[in-house]
C-alpha cells in the first residue's frame, strides 16, 4: 500500500508540473499566432504597388531564408540559450512587421522580408524544445506529447481566427492589422522570456 502511494502521489506531482509548464506556453502559442496579415499580406503587397513577381520573390525570400537560417540560428540558440533566441526572434519579426508598414520602397521590403525570416529561424524549434526541457527538469516528460499536440493545436486555432479577423481589420487600416499583429508578438516576446521562470506568474495561481 504504501508503494501505491508513494507512486500515486509521484504521478499527481508530476501532473502538477506538467501544468505548471504548460499552462504559460498554451498563453504563448496564442500570443505568438494572433497574426492578423497572415491572410491578407499578399493584398498588402499588390495594394502598395508591387507586381506578381516581386510578390512572389518575397515570398520566396521569406521561406528560403528562414530554411537556410535554421542551423546557424539553432547553433546559436544552444549557446545563448532557448529563451533568448525566441525573444530575439519575435521581436525581429515585430519590428519587420512594422517596418513593411511604414515603408514602401521594394529594396526596403526584400531587407525586411529577409530580417523576417532570420527571425522566424531564431522562434523555430526553440518554443518546444524549451518545452521539453522544462518538462525533463521538472520530471514530468511523460505529458510532452499531450503538451506539445495542444500547443500546436492553440497555435492552429488562433492563427486561422487572426487569418479571419485580419480581413476585417483591413477593411480599417492596413496599421490596424500589421501594428496589432507586432504588438502581439511583443507581448509573446516577454512571455517567452519569463517561460520556467514564473517572476510574472507568481501568486497568480499558475
Amino acid at each position: 500500500m504504501t508503494g501505491t502511494t508513494e507512486a500515486l502521489g509521484g504521478s499527481a506531482a508530476a501532473d502538477n508540473a506538467a501544468r505548471s509548464v504548460a499552462r504559460p506556453f498554451y498563453v504563448y502559442a496564442v500570443l505568438t499566432n494572433t497574426l492578423f496579415q497572415r491572410g491578407v499580406f499578399v493584398l498588402f503587397l499588390q495594394q502598395r504597388g508591387f507586381s506578381a513577381e516581386q510578390v512572389a520573390l518575397l515570398q520566396t525570400l521569406l521561406y528560403l531564408v528562414s530554411g537556410l537560417a535554421e542551423l546557424p540560428t539553432g547553433v546559436i540558440a544552444d549557446r545563448i540559450g532557448r529563451r533568448a533566441s525566441i525573444v530575439i526572434g519575435q521581436m525581429l519579426i515585430a519590428g519587420c512587421l512594422l517596418g513593411q508598414v511604414a515603408f514602401s520602397d521594394y529594396w526596403v521590403f526584400l531587407a525586411l522580408f529577409i530580417g523576417q525570416g532570420v527571425g522566424m529561424a531564431c522562434v523555430s524549434g526553440s518554443d518546444t524544445a524549451l518545452l521539453y526541457d522544462l518538462l525533463v527538469r521538472r520530471g514530468a516528460t511523460a505529458g510532452y506529447v499531450k503538451i506539445k499536440s495542444r500547443f500546436t493545436m492553440l497555435g492552429t486555432v488562433t492563427s486561422g481566427a487572426a487569418i479571419v479577423l485580419g480581413g476585417q481589420l483591413q477593411q480599417i487600416s492596413w496599421g490596424v492589422v500589421y501594428v496589432g499583429s507586432a504588438a502581439c508578438l511583443a507581448l509573446g516576446a516577454v512571455w517567452g522570456s519569463d517561460l520556467g521562470e514564473g517572476r510574472w506568474r507568481a501568486g497568480r495561481g499558475w
